[in-house]
């Protein structure tokens, strides 16, 4: 606003007032002024959890451990194979004349004198009894469970790092947001700093600083933007999988309440965390080890029969044979292999015990941390934004005093900078909170079901 040399007091445009409490509004979770139509979070993970590496690599290990755990009880499934041993031979047409028992003349092919198996064989093998198989394939069972669990703790990683590239994308929007406004107002100021030069109330150097701070506020807006670009760039190509998909030109303002959460429901979050879920049944899988050591000292059976047809006359000239038999083996004395195996076993249960306790204890530890920081996070924030309120409204009433010659052009910059730095201050503190509230959950194992609501349960 231009002032004439002659003119009195002019009082300050609320225009400007009205956008600078736009900004602080940007300071609240459920933001309403700002884009409602984009990526929202929820789109975000859940694109995370389908199409990310690492949510995709933790589903092939899943099938890969189920499948190994069918293939270790297909042991006990019959099993059935056809051999052949037909081929060519210059010793087919010549034989062997001996005496049998009784002073007989015989006459044996030398082409199947050797042979035990015929030309072509059909055998049905089943196993009876292997208690090490029995063990080995308990434990399998148990791993896949485990690489069950272990996606769902990948998921939840995912889930971290998606849920913080797009709250730092909010934080820069938001950012970009205020400092749009904030060059709003420094252009509100430069007029008025140059109508007050040319009526003689303020000074050249004043207008000078005046016009070096619309410009850092033009340089902050732009940076701003540019970093939100680059961030959300950054968030796409880990959620895309690697297609070749435009990213959206920004995320929406809405993140998820942060509520505070009692011990007691955080005590039961840890105790079921993916991770220390998985620990147990390694240690599962460890005692498993040490029955699968154990029952090697235990005989095994199996069964097998088959039919050989040999093609060539063989020995007493039969051309097939049908056989039905037992495969029985009693373990005497193995060397002590059994006893070193079953040392080194309950060796590893000790093992997975101690860092199951471990970890519980880390994470408890690590959990009542988050939660004292989230405490203190919550009084900063509301310091922050007492203080951003108090400098918006001293910002005011300079502008009406410097209006009315009785504060100088100096004085109104000054609380514009005062009110630039505790409004952004007000904002990085509310995602400094929402940081340690998506650590606390991610710790509990529960983000995605926070962010996600029942989609996000496993």
């Amino acid at each position: 606003m231009d002032l004439p040399r002659s003119a009195g007091p002019v009082r300050p445009s609320y225009d400007v007032f009205v956008l600078l409490g736009l900004v602080f509004a940007l300071l609240a979770p459920s933001a309403a002024t700002a884009a409602e139509d984009g990526l929202t979070l929820q789109e975000a993970v859940s694109r995370g959890l389908r199409e990310g590496y690492g949510a995709k690599i933790a589903r092939l290990l899943t099938g890969q451990a189920e499948d190994g755990y069918r293939e270790m009880r297909g042991a006990y499934l019959p099993h059935v194979y056809v051999s052949s041993g037909a081929g060519f031979s210059n010793r087919r047409e010549q034989k062997l004349v001996a005496l049998d028992e009784n002073f007989e003349v015989k006459e044996y092919g030398l082409a199947a004198l050797a042979s035990d198996q015929g030309w072509l064989n059909f055998v049905v093998e089943q196993q009876v009894f292997d208690a090490t198989q029995w063990k080995n394939m308990e434990r399998e069972k148990l791993a896949a469970e485990a690489a069950r669990i272990s996606e769902n703790d990948e998921r939840e990683r995912v889930a971290h790092q998606v849920t913080g590239q797009f709250a730092e994308i909010v934080r820069l929007q938001r950012l970009a947001d205020q400092a749009t406004l904030q060059v709003e107002d420094a252009r509100w100021l430069d007029k008025q700093a140059a109508a007050l030069l040319e009526a003689g109330r303020a000074l050249q150097a004043d207008r000078e600083f005046v016009g070096l701070h619309l410009a850092e506020a033009e340089m902050e807006a732009t940076a701003r933007k540019a970093e939100a670009r680059n961030a959300l760039s950054t968030l796409w190509g880990s959620i895309s999988g690697g297609e070749e998909t435009a990213a959206p030109l920004r995320v929406a303002d809405r993140l998820p309440e942060t509520d505070q959460i009692s011990a007691a429901a955080a005590e039961e979050a840890v105790v079921s965390a993916p991770d220390v879920r998985v620990l147990e049944l390694r240690r599962r899988m460890e005692e498993a080890n040490v029955g699968a050591a154990s029952a090697r000292r235990l005989p095994t059976l199996g069964l097998r029969a088959g039919y050989s047809h040999y093609g060539a006359d063989r020995f007493d000239l039969f051309k097939d044979e049908w056989r039905v038999g037992i495969d029985l083996r009693v373990p005497i004395f193995d060397g002590f292999e059994a006893k070193s195996a079953i040392a080194g076993a309950v060796k590893g249960v000790e093992i997975a015990r101690l860092r199951y306790h471990s970890l519980l204890e880390s994470k408890r530890n690590r959990v009542r941390e988050l939660m004292r920081k989230l405490d203190a996070a919550d009084q900063r924030l509301q310091l922050a934004r007492r203080r951003a309120v108090s400098s918006r409204e001293r910002q005011r009433l300079t502008d009406l005093r410097m209006q009315s010659e009785r504060a100088t052009v100096d004085e109104a910059l000054s609380a514009r900078e005062r009110s630039v730095r505790d409004a952004r201050e007000a904002t990085n503190s509310y995602f400094t909170r929402f940081e340690v509230w998506t650590a606390l959950q991610h710790e509990m194992g529960r983000l995605s079901a926070a962010v996600l609501g029942s989609r996000g349960a496993p």
